[in-house]
């Protein structure tokens, strides 16, 4: 993997670019990740082992002081409560076959619900 190191500082962008050559856009490391399709939410949500529900993610993201939940290119519905201080980011691909979990253009990931009265 050749990646032209930029910063220690990756934060998500449109571009899609690793800028600190960790393998995806942000930072690998200080991402809960979630794929509704190979997840388990008694899983640590690690890119090897990604948890199913975005309200699981949310919670271990609270719970491990992590500031992003990365959703894989799937459908979620859901209701659920974003705390402050963690964001919701899509586009990831959870079977790359290079890099799970890597973001991308062209994965689009939808989340639905009922909201709540």
């Amino acid at each position: 993997y050749a990646c032209p190191y930029q910063s220690a500082v990756d934060p998500f962008d449109a571009a899609f670019a690793d800028e600190n050559c960790d393998g995806g856009d942000g930072v690998v490391e200080a991402c809960v990740y979630v794929s509704a399709s190979l997840g388990r939410d008694d899983l640590p949500g690690t890119r090897h082992a990604p948890m199913q529900t975005i309200t699981a993610g949310l919670q271990q993201a609270e719970a491990q002081q992590l500031a992003s939940v990365c959703l894989s290119g799937e459908a979620y519905v859901e209701v659920f409560t974003v705390p402050s201080g963690i964001e919701l980011v899509g586009s990831f691909d959870h079977q790359d076959p290079d890099f799970a979990f890597r973001r991308k253009a062209g994965v689009v990931t939808t989340v639905g619900g009922v909201p709540l009265p």
